[in-house]
């Protein structure tokens, strides 16, 4: 082709016609010109073609991650509030005094109550690699993106009173060392923790529930617990109205791709 247009040219020159030879010439330059042009459209296409294959395998990604998270904080917040509400009761009755109150009650209250703690366990693998490979301009939704960084913030910042919330624990577990597994002990059998036929005698419960009622710093220290249980449940669920806002979000941006 270049052989071609090359004799075409010596041809115009020899023959001394300079005017066809500039009309040539520049329609040459013009078919150049367009070669280019479309040579970078295309590739621009095959460019963009490939980081939207590339956005919509991320967004997937994100999907699948946020919906495990989702169901991890709700299971969390199951839980939690159940914390919540037995440290509720428990602390009325200490709070009262309310001897009337069955030994296996209390047991409940405490174990399940006082003594435990959850936290949500959230999946990020897919976010994570986003952030660290720089690639966050990958996802094209503004909105998304802005949302995406306020919950990286609220994961960031919102477990600050985890590490005492767990001193809290091992502090009343210390504390109720005495009375806990005798008010508990049907508990403990439940939870399959011990497996033994121990039981007490009505006398040796009372002692212990009134060990547990006459003990004002382990009432202390589970109204702290209490304030700290109440505000990470509200955290928790600050969490899960995010991941349904991302959720939505990823879904739209699915539904827009997925159209010709």
């Amino acid at each position: 082709m270049v052989s071609f247009f090359r004799k075409i040219r010596q041809k115009l020159l020899q023959q001394n016609r300079v005017t066809r030879y500039l009309v040539y010439a520049l329609g040459e330059i013009l078919l150049v010109t367009i070669g280019i042009l479309i040579a970078l459209q295309i590739n621009t296409w095959n460019s963009e073609r490939q980081e939207n294959q590339e956005e919509i395998k991320t967004l997937k990604a994100l999907k699948v991650d946020f919906l495990q998270s989702k169901e991890n904080v709700e299971r969390t917040i199951f839980n939690q509030s159940r914390v919540v509400n037995l440290n509720s009761k428990l602390l009325k009755a200490l709070i009262e005094e309310d001897i009337s109150l069955n030994p296996d009650t209390l047991g409940m209250y405490i174990y399940r109550g006082a003594l435990s703690y959850w936290k949500v366990e959230l999946t990020n693998g897919t976010y994570d690699a986003l952030i660290s490979s720089g690639k966050t301009s990958l996802l094209k939704n503004a909105q998304l993106n802005r949302h995406m960084a306020e919950y990286a913030a609220q994961l960031k910042f919102g477990f600050e009173d985890d590490d005492e919330s767990i001193d809290l624990t091992s502090i009343l577990v210390e504390k109720g060392a005495v009375y806990s597994p005798i008010l508990g002990i049907e508990m403990l059998k439940e939870f399959q923790f011990i497996n033994t036929q121990k039981s007490y005698t009505p006398t040796e419960l009372d002692r212990a529930k009134s060990q547990l009622m006459e003990d004002k710093s382990f009432i202390g220290v589970l109204a702290k617990k209490a304030i700290l249980e109440i505000n990470r449940l509200d955290y928790h669920q600050r969490i899960l109205a995010k991941l349904n806002v991302l959720l939505e979000l990823i879904d739209q941006e699915l539904d827009l791709k997925d159209k010709p």
